[in-house]
């Protein structure tokens, strides 16, 4: 019985926090970029089928509000609206598909001074190792820990959603 009950319980704590969670490798370079590696048994291509299509990607981020084009192309334009304290925070971004991922650059914002994002995908045994870079400087007057707390609770949330419209 109290084996059972034992059985039980790592099942609930397995279930309660997923093996990819522990696994990540977080970093903040000296520039505030956090960095986000994970391995997971995904391939490549699935998961940058979703990173490249904007209904699905603009799903991955907790705090998206919207996405939308703003010119087609080889390397679209897009404008997202994101949760702010006080009200949306807006951003305009070029993103291009690389050899090893996708790269996301400002174009234009009244609300950041900087953003800048990279997915690297590497083909790894057994399926892909994900490297997610984020830069971002809000214009607003916030502590920079803050905004790295956030910004890492954020990309974790980014990082599960990925995975699990890839699978």
């Amino acid at each position: 019985m109290h084996r059972s009950l034992f059985i039980a319980a790592l099942l609930v704590v397995s279930l309660a926090f997923p093996a990819h969670a522990s696994r990540d490798r977080v970093d903040v370079a000296e520039d505030g970029t956090v960095v986000f590696v994970r391995v997971v048994a995904i391939e490549r291509d699935a998961l940058l089928r979703v990173l490249v299509d904007p209904s699905l990607s603009s799903k991955l981020s907790p705090d998206v509000l919207s996405k939308e084009v703003l010119e087609e192309g080889e390397c679209p334009v897009y404008r997202v609206a994101t949760r702010g304290l006080f009200r949306p925070l807006v951003y305009d971004f070029r993103g291009c598909i690389t050899a090893d991922g996708l790269t996301e650059e400002l174009v234009a914002s009244e609300d950041f001074d900087a953003f800048a994002c990279r997915w690297q995908l590497t083909a790894v045994e057994g399926g892909t190792e994900i490297r997610y870079e984020l830069l971002i400087k809000p214009r607003l007057k916030v502590p920079d820990k803050l905004v790295r707390v956030g910004q890492r609770r954020s990309m974790k949330a980014a990082l599960n959603r990925l995975v699990e419209q890839a699978r």
